[in-house]
């Protein structure tokens, strides 16, 4: 008997988080998981985090009692109402689970702990991160994507849900892991699959040039990434996909990886990106410009599985 995929679910009660609600609950394969809505309930509002040593703060936050009285049951409004709505959509009461946590150490840090609790992946929308200098400021969800532990994560994107996945692939574990995550997620559900390769740049024909690679060399390396996909292939068909709905697709030549995979989405009509979590484990990597992370910003119409 399969194990069932404990999934958490990042709220904060506000339209963007309906949206997410909404997502999951036409994606039929969630609904053999236990999902756990969990939301940061903060006593005091943000701004007066930093008070907390100045001696006017208690007089302050005594005017703040009604504020956390309606701040609380609007979360536990918001939660009941999700709840409700997904088990209309076919989920079973207990598959679904409410945690609204009180902040400790900060909302980004207090998530992080909590995704640490055996879950198999985590849900959560963009907010704060449709502009570079959002970016750069520092909004929750890039402090979450930036050292999220190695649990796969799901990014809500506007586009349509349409069954439709389009699998960033190389040659790295990573990729074989994202291949093999998606098979047990959709296998069974009738989805189609294209595995996309795309190869930055192929030299110049000046051989006196360091960019330059021999025809031989480029013969190879597009022949191995062919047999790569081929594996894949096999890999998502024993998963239970359609032999007839997985496809492969090779692109030489890009000048930007993350680019070309969201050009493809886009003319494809992509719902979802697949893309695994290469060069995400480490800070200094995030923000030099890995792939995963330009797929997740550029692509941000899409819903981006990091796996």
């Amino acid at each position: 008997m399969k194990k069932k995929q404990k999934i958490l679910v990042l709220v904060d009660g506000s339209d963007r988080s309906w949206m997410t609600i909404d997502y999951i609950r036409e994606v039929e394969a969630f609904r053999k998981g236990e999902l756990v809505l969990y939301q940061v309930y903060s006593e005091i509002p943000e701004c007066y985090w930093d008070l907390d040593t100045d001696p006017i703060r208690p007089t302050v936050l005594k005017g703040f009692e009604e504020w956390r009285k309606e701040k609380l049951e609007s979360l536990e409004k918001f939660m009941a109402e999700a709840k409700r709505r997904l088990i209309a959509a076919g989920f079973e009461e207990k598959q679904v689970k409410i945690k609204i946590h009180q902040r400790e150490k900060g909302i980004a840090r207090d998530i992080l702990d909590e995704c640490k609790k055996g879950y198999d992946s985590v849900i959560l929308r963009r907010r704060g991160m449709g502009t570079i200098k959002s970016i750069t400021l520092g909004s929750v969800s890039t402090k979450l994507i930036s050292k999220f532990p190695d649990v796969p994560m799901m990014l809500a994107g506007r586009r349509p849900h349409n069954k439709k996945l389009l699998l960033a692939v190389d040659g790295s574990p990573a990729s074989t892991q994202a291949v093999d995550f998606i098979g047990r997620y959709f296998g069974p559900y009738d989805y189609s699959a294209e595995l996309f390769h795309v190869i930055r740049g192929m030299g110049t024909l000046n051989p006196m040039t360091p960019e330059y690679l021999p025809p031989e060399i480029i013969t190879l390396m597009q022949d191995e990434v062919i047999r790569k996909i081929d594996q894949f292939k096999k890999r998502l068909i024993k998963a239970g996909f359609d032999e007839k709905k997985v496809t492969g697709k090779v692109v030489s030549g890009a000048a930007s990886r993350a680019e070309e995979i969201v050009r493809e989405a886009d003319a494809g009509n992509f719902g979802t990106i697949v893309i695994g979590r290469r060069g995400l484990s480490r800070v200094q990597d995030f923000f030099m410009g890995r792939v995963s992370y330009k797929v997740i910003h550029s692509g941000r119409d899409f819903t981006v599985w990091v796996v």
